[in-house]
């Protein structure tokens, strides 16, 4: 995702995963250090969402942001995902403690 004035900020992903033995359908974000705080994670996810809604694709859409990353947890809500729980999640070979929020077109 860039920003006219910088280029590049960040990014948005969507991808199939797997969860408790199911395909699934995941977003991931992630902003650079020095754009955080301005809007831009937000503007980004509404826009995939819109466009899976729009074209029937992708179906629910799974996000895992860590609990303790209040801003991805707060773009989760905004964005019009629901909260379903918590859950401890390999990212990486580390495990992250994380809240589930699911996206329904």
């Amino acid at each position: 995702m860039p920003d006219r004035a910088t280029g590049p900020v960040g990014s948005v992903v969507l991808w199939r995963s797997e969860w408790e033995g199911s395909q699934i359908s995941e977003a991931g974000w992630m902003i650079l250090p020095e754009h955080q705080g301005r809007g831009h994670a937000g503007a980004a996810v509404r826009e995939p969402l819109t466009r899976a809604r729009a074209e029937g694709r992708w179906g629910e859409i799974h996000a895992f942001p860590s609990t303790t990353n209040v801003p991805s947890n707060a773009n989760c809500r905004r964005a019009g995902f629901e909260p379903v729980g918590e859950a401890d999640v390999d990212y990486g070979g580390r495990m992250l403690h994380c809240n589930h929020w699911i996206w329904r077109a």
